[in-house]
């Protein structure tokens, strides 16, 4: 009985996920994940060979978890920099004055060796901040979010990927990244 229920339950999981792969909707077409936020991060598993089950091992979380991220493409950053971390590379944010053309993704820069600093993970996000006089007040109602959504952000060091987007756009900024080894890497 117990393995009748789970062959169903894991069918019906299979249908649910073959039928979002072909909603016109999903970020999954033609084989392919069409991403904005995250295209970084798949261009970074091809060139590297990591897989989903890979990348889920290394952050220490399930297949669908990642799965999830990509459908939604959509991520917490310190699920970024602990993947990166984990894999023996340094990511590296930015927000930079520059405008990028329709549909542009994020500058990706790869480097073989670069010089280490330590931070917070959204310490280019407050350094952007005052560097070009963004005011949270400012900012937060043409992003429809309140007024200390912000200063959450900076206070608990962390945020979704998509929102870095959002403020970027909004801004007038680019969002930058850079990927690089880290020095006792091979």
């Amino acid at each position: 009985m117990f393995l009748q229920l789970l062959t169903q339950f894991l069918m019906q999981c299979s249908l649910k996920m073959r039928k979002e792969a072909s909603n016109p909707e999903s970020n999954y077409q033609d084989g392919q994940w069409n991403l904005v936020h995250l295209k970084f991060l798949t261009d970074f598993m091809e060139e590297t060979g990591l897989t989903t089950a890979s990348v889920a091992e290394l952050v220490g979380i399930s297949r669908q978890a990642v799965y999830y991220w990509f459908k939604k493409d959509n991520v917490r950053i310190s699920m970024i920099y602990k993947l990166f971390e984990a894999y023996g590379y340094r990511i590296e944010f930015d927000l930079i004055k520059e405008r990028p053309t329709e549909g542009e993704p994020a500058r990706v820069e790869m480097e073989v060796e670069r010089e280490s600093k330590t931070g917070k993970r959204l310490e280019f996000l407050a350094s952007a901040l005052k560097r070009y006089n963004i005011y949270r007040e400012e900012i937060s109602p043409k992003m429809g979010i309140g007024t200390t959504t912000i200063y959450y952000w900076l206070s608990h060091d962390d945020v979704f990927i998509s929102y870095i987007y959002q403020l970027a756009e909004v801004a007038g900024l680019k969002v930058s990244i850079k990927i690089t080894p880290n020095k006792n890497t091979k």
